[in-house]
């Protein structure tokens, strides 16, 4: 999972930064703070294709209720 989001304000909203990437366990891998950050991850695409025959969720879609 990787999650981004601004910082500093814009129209009233304040964002608190804190981007990150989780491993598909739910470990975090890295985190950016409050302030603009870069993150570099290399992502394990073994882990994460052994992790989706552990747990295959895409198989309870049901994408003919989702309409066109």
């Amino acid at each position: 999972m990787i999650a981004c989001n601004c910082i500093g304000e814009n129209e009233g909203v304040t964002y608190c930064g804190h981007s990150m990437v989780v491993d598909p366990w739910g470990e975090l891998i890295c985190e950016a703070g409050e302030t603009e950050t870069m993150l570099t991850v290399k992502i394990d695409t073994d882990e994460a294709n052994n992790v989706r025959s552990k747990m295959p969720v895409l198989e309870d879609r049901r994408p003919h209720l989702y309409g066109s």
